[in-house]
């Protein structure tokens, strides 16, 4: 065959490859648009990318997305040639909508209500099923690719999903132990799943070599369209979403400022500035229902703190917060109680367009580990003068 014989060759393999009619094609003489690369290779990278995280610049989630995409890619051109290829690539589908849906759901406020009434097991629960359906397809895809080597009789002398499988486990049982790969330790098991991932890029040419035959699936969208539309498609969601969540400020109401009384005339002569005291309801300074009998009011040196005490030693002790500009995703209260307590309460204010609006702090509680209180800090665009409180009650 002559260099145009080869070339007039490939452009009909081509344009009967692309159309998607589905007869068999054997290419043998053509290793640039050989049909197991194009389903192989994307299916190869959307392991690797999909089975390694890394936490920054938003990596976490453009390469899990990538590569959920390129396995749906690699999967939907298999899907005809066995039963077990055919579910690992309704399993690619199921990822590929989970993997948008749950990265929209971890920026959204309902993942920080999860977070408030302590569901984290259940959040645990579900990753790890959705760890147990990847490792499912795994062992569907190997099984499908070995399938293929039995009906033409032939003996395969490479088996490199076995060793990813193998790997896949072991990163589960630790993750179910909670053992974490930290340092070095992370880095070798990085290395060695790439090393085992090197051999499969071997097998579409055993494939080729032993003149295996793809009955291409109908394909209506080409692969190089699909993974950056997918990717683009989740980031816009996932920032669309976080963007909401930042301003998202549930229980918004209009504030107008206490009218003094002789409680708030005895707390300022006492101390404490009327800045601070004019942002504080009458209802938050109340000590077991009733406004509180206020003896003494002093300051902290070390941060924004305020103790309201009274005659039986009981403290109300206020922490107030100011921001010059919208604070950044993930920004919260913090408040480091030093005694205990009994009720907890606070509130973000700011104004705009001249009016004054308060709101409870989101997902304000007190943790064990570590003993401290926090809560989330948002405020809608165009928020001025904002600001905020947190009130401990307690014994002194």
């Amino acid at each position: 065959m002559n260099d145009r014989d080869r070339v007039i060759q490939e452009e009909q393999l081509r344009e009967l490859f692309n159309s998607g009619i589905g007869q068999e094609i054997a290419y043998r003489d053509s290793d640039s648009i050989d049909p197991w690369k194009r389903s192989i290779y994307p299916i190869l990278w959307g392991l690797a990318l999909t089975l390694v995280t890394l936490n920054f610049w938003y990596l976490d989630i453009i390469l899990p997305a990538v590569g959920v995409a390129l396995m749906y890619v690699g999967l939907r051109s298999l899907r005809r040639e066995n039963g077990q290829l055919r579910w690992a690539w309704i399993i690619s589908i199921i990822r590929i909508i989970t993997f948008c849906v749950s990265c929209c759901i971890e920026v959204s406020p309902l993942m920080a209500q999860a977070a408030r009434y302590r569901v984290n097991e259940v959040s645990w629960v579900v990753g790890l099923a959705f760890s147990i359906l990847i490792l499912v397809q795994l062992i569907l895809i190997r099984s499908g690719l070995r399938r293929i080597f039995r009906e033409h009789d032939v003996e395969s002398h490479r088996d490199p999903l076995l060793w990813v499988i193998i790997w896949y486990i072991l990163i589960l049982v630790m993750a179910v132990l909670r053992i974490e790969f930290l340092g070095v330790l992370g880095l070798a098991a990085i290395l060695l799943m790439l090393c085992i991932l090197i051999p499969l890029g071997r097998v579409p040419g055993e494939f080729r070599d032993n003149g295996f035959l793809l009955k291409p699936a109908p394909v209506r969208v080409l692969g190089i369209v699909i993974v950056p539309a997918y990717l683009i498609l989740t980031l816009i969601l996932v920032y669309s979403m976080n963007f909401f969540t930042v301003h998202y400020l549930p229980g918004t109401e209009n504030y107008e400022e206490p009218a003094m009384s002789e409680l708030r005339q005895k707390i300022l002569e006492l101390g404490m500035p009327e800045e601070i005291l004019r942002d504080i309801p009458d209802e938050d300074l109340e000590m077991n229902g009733k406004p509180v009998e206020v003896d003494w009011v002093f300051s902290s040196f070390y941060q924004t703190r305020y103790d309201i005490i009274d005659s039986e030693y009981e403290k109300l002790a206020v922490y107030y917060y100011c921001w010059d500009e919208l604070p950044n995703s993930g920004e919260v209260v913090y408040a480091k109680p030093w005694y205990s307590f009994m009720d907890l309460r606070g509130s973000l204010l700011y104004e705009r367009d001249g009016e004054t609006y308060i709101a409870p702090i989101p997902d304000l509680a007190y943790h064990n580990v570590g003993d401290y209180v926090a809560g989330s800090v948002r405020f809608p665009p165009g928020a001025e003068n904002m600001r905020g409180y947190v009130i401990l009650q307690g014994g002194c």
